[in-house]
């Protein structure tokens, strides 16, 4: 009974920080969309605001290396809550080498690059996500207003929200992954305490026969 209450605070203080940015902002923020569980949380608590409806636009910035489950999940979550999600396409921008050589420059060019001009382009003032997202740590960085309604939440806070709700989520995570990357950082790091040793060479290789180029 201790953990429900403790779990139904942390839901309320989730609201309480949506509710007061909402007021602050209005309709000019925008939820970024990565397909982790963070997302998927913070899109359940809004519908769950706002009578089943997504009141704020969302965006996903497509790389173009994502994994075949995240674009399946994608279109799932689309279906299964009538939600739209306005990709921008950043395919080809860079070449496999530089892609394969700096994991953080990648994201830089690719995810931070394509969202703050997406920002630009349609003027939202503020996004909705959790910066412990993989790949958009520089966003903080940038000066953009960010509204993190689940900053207070535990990775197991966030599964046994998904697990009570029975909530739709990436299939990743069923697979032993703890976060959500791109195919090139998708490596064993990201499920074990060790780091990949996966050098560039491998990385173009493995990217090649997945047919991403």
């Amino acid at each position: 009974m201790i953990e429900t209450r403790k779990e139904e605070d942390k839901i309320g203080k989730a609201k309480e920080i949506l509710y007061e940015k909402t007021n602050i902002f209005g309709n000019s923020m925008a939820i970024l969309f990565t397909g982790s569980k963070e997302t998927t949380v913070i899109l359940d608590l809004i519908r769950d605001m706002n009578n089943g409806k997504v009141p704020f636009p969302i965006v996903h910035i497509d790389t173009g290396l994502e994994t075949a489950e995240l674009y399946d999940y994608r279109e799932e979550i689309q279906k299964a809550w009538n939600i739209g999600i306005k990709i921008i396409n950043r395919q080809g921008l860079l070449s496999l080498d530089d892609i394969a050589s700096d994991a953080k420059n990648c994201c830089k060019k690719l995810k931070e690059e394509g969202l703050l001009e997406a920002l630009r382009q349609y003027g939202w003032k503020a996004l909705i996500f959790d910066p412990r997202d993989s790949g958009y740590e520089g966003i903080v960085d940038a000066g953009i207003p960010v509204v993190n309604p689940v900053a207070h939440f535990d990775e197991l806070d966030f599964w046994r929200y998904i697990k009570q709700k029975n909530l739709p989520y990436c299939s990743l995570y069923r697979k032993g992954f703890r976060l959500i990357a791109c195919e090139p950082c998708l490596r064993p790091w990201l499920r074990k305490t060790e780091p990949s040793e996966e050098n560039k060479e491998e990385i173009i290789s493995r990217l090649k026969n997945l047919g991403y180029f």
